[in-house]
């Protein structure tokens, strides 16, 4: 006779059941690492961070792998509160990342002088640059920038738009970050044929310059560079440059730069400056 089924034979079995049964595999999460990479850097780490702010330094800002992000930019440098002689530069630039850690880029400067008497205008020194982002810690900061620039004699150096000569320079720039908010960079460079000499001749020169960033918020900085050249021989002076502004970043991939600041000359002779950026990536 068989025995009636219960409320306790089926827990029973339920349990002997459960017991004996082989766990279930559960899909593995997806991965969050780089394939190919050596080290164990998160994704994050590698997506575009926005357009560079600083221009007389190197801030660890660039695009990601096979992408880039192009510039256009305005830098009015004349007398007397810039209404005197002087310069006016439109620049097209851009930059196209190509690996990990080096970016490629190009400048492209329209002129437009008078600082000789004579209004002229036309194309300036096209210049060329490679940037290696050699080292940066697991939290971008610090990091180590060297770079190299060349400046292509493009513009008419008899009208004032470019120097006449091939300037090469080679340069390093170092930054970190404190309290979450502070950025600062220091930069050393070396330029080839970069500056003129009391006789009219292209001389090598040195220079030193440094960036501050104070980043409001997560769109807003404010920001303050200078940078101090190599006093040479038959200079009246040491050349300087000095400038303020802030950035506001538009989106994710785009931003707006405003400047202002003032420039001295070997000669003496000092200058304002005005530059305003957009900078969009892409």
């Amino acid at each position: 006779m068989l025995k009636p089924i219960t409320y306790t034979s089926i827990l029973t079995v339920a349990l002997a059941a459960f017991a004996t049964a082989e766990p279930t595999r559960l899909p593995e999460p997806a991965q969050t690492m780089i394939t190919g990479r050596s080290d164990l850097r998160a994704l994050h780490e590698s997506s575009y961070t926005g357009p560079m702010r600083t221009t007389l330094t190197r801030e660890n800002k660039y695009p990601d792998a096979g992408n880039g992000d192009g510039t256009i930019g305005f830098r009015r440098e004349a007398d007397d509160n810039l209404t005197e002689t002087g310069i006016s530069i439109f620049e097209a630039s851009g930059r196209l990342s190509v690996g990990h850690n080096l970016t490629l880029g190009a400048s492209v400067p329209f002129v437009d002088t008078d600082r000789s008497g004579d209004d002229e205008m036309g194309i300036g020194d096209i210049k060329l640059h490679a940037d290696l982002l050699a080292f940066q810690d697991i939290f971008r900061f610090p990091f180590i920038i060297p770079y190299l620039e060349v400046a292509l004699p493009t513009g008419d150096e008899d009208k004032g738009l470019g120097t006449g000569e091939t300037v090469i320079t080679a340069g390093i720039s170092i930054g970190t970050k404190v309290y979450d908010a502070l950025t600062y960079v220091i930069d050393a460079a070396y330029h080839v044929d970069g500056a003129q000499d009391f006789m009219g001749d292209a001389a090598d020169i040195y220079s030193l310059s440094g960036s501050l960033l104070w980043d409001i918020s997560d769109r807003f900085a404010v920001l303050a560079e200078g940078r101090i050249f190599e006093k040479l021989d038959g200079m009246s002076s040491t050349p300087t440059e000095a400038l303020g502004g802030l950035a506001y970043s538009i989106g994710r991939e785009s931003s707006f730069t405003a400047r202002g600041g003032q420039s001295k000359a070997g000669n003496g002779e000092t200058a304002d400056i005005v530059m305003l950026d957009f900078t969009l990536g892409f």
